[in-house]
């Protein structure tokens, strides 16, 4: 008996159709994972945020549990940071997007997404807050800092941002712009 004839014999028989059925899924699979792992290569997961300083008090609040914040820990979607009296917290996305939280602030970031994406949203909730961009955004990238009262969109930019309480619980947004561009737009109660 040669090679061909062994081959279909084996074949034909209940435990070679189960062997050539278990090859060919492994293959199947092997592909399916190496073109999967190819196509994902340029998206490399969720972007975060790393914190690179911390002074004081600074805690992170991610689904009501609380954490210390420190030098090295990544921050995600979701996450709300609260700066406590005589504390701030520094911050870098895509190493190039600097972020201070100053003293007395609670910021959350809305909106990181994918890696490549270029969306990026924060929501100050109180307090002041210093962002130096260091490096233009390209055309499909946003940056925006969402406020009680106003919407600050920037581009390559270095800027501060600082609310207070005035009259009766209402909120008054200062912008400084030390360098760029800050496109605000104010946000009514209605």
């Amino acid at each position: 008996m040669n090679y061909r004839d062994y081959n279909k014999q084996f074949k034909k028989t209940k435990k070679g159709k189960l062997v050539f059925l278990a090859i060919f899924v492994a293959v199947v699979a092997l592909f399916t994972t190496v073109f999967l792992a190819q196509s994902t290569s340029d998206n490399q997961g969720y972007r975060t945020v790393s914190v690179i300083e911390t002074s004081g008090n600074v805690s992170v609040v991610k689904d009501g549990i609380e954490y210390r914040a420190y030098p090295g820990m990544l921050l995600q979607e979701g996450y709300e940071i609260v700066t406590s009296a005589n504390s701030y917290v520094r911050m870098v996305l895509d190493n190039d997007k600097y972020v201070k939280l100053e003293s007395g602030s609670r910021a959350i970031f809305e909106t990181l997404g994918f890696w490549g994406s270029g969306k990026t949203r924060i929501r100050l909730e109180r307090g002041a807050l210093t962002t130096e961009i260091t490096k233009p955004l390209q055309e499909d990238e946003d940056f925006v800092i969402n406020t009680p009262n106003a919407v600050l969109a920037v581009r390559g930019t270095f800027f501060r941002v600082d609310l207070s309480l005035f009259g009766e619980g209402e909120v008054k947004a200062d912008v400084m712009t030390y360098g760029g561009k800050v496109a605000s737009q104010r946000v009514l109660p209605t």
